[in-house]
């Protein structure tokens, strides 16, 4: 992990299940991490998103982000082509928001 995240460690599983692989990409106020799923069979990918600033406002926007997250995944008719957000929590202070991985983002795919 990059030296500006030292609240990341390949040697500390996120929320005790998830171990980091690599990075992935860098947002405006976090960025997201290739994970390995240890609780589940097959230890299947993840893609967890972090919180890379500390600062309540960034910390309340993610809160947002997670409550629209858990209102559109909660319906019935969720569209498909919505990403499916499969749990969230705090890590060291920081949200965290674990999503099923479909492979590299928009950004990566047209720069």
């Amino acid at each position: 992990m990059p030296e500006e995240r030292p609240h990341l460690s390949k040697q500390e599983p996120l929320a005790g299940k998830y171990q980091i692989l690599e990075d992935i990409n860098t947002g405006s106020f976090g960025h997201v991490v290739l994970c390995k799923d240890t609780s589940r069979e097959g230890h299947p990918t993840v893609a967890v998103k972090v919180q890379d600033r500390p600062e309540e406002r960034y910390h309340q926007d993610f809160k947002i982000e997670i409550d629209i997250l858990v209102t559109i995944c909660s319906r019935p008719e969720r569209p498909r082509s919505i990403v499916e957000m499969l749990e969230y929590f705090l890590h060291r202070g920081r949200w965290c928001i674990t999503f099923e991985f479909l492979g590299p983002s928009l950004w990566v795919s047209i720069t």
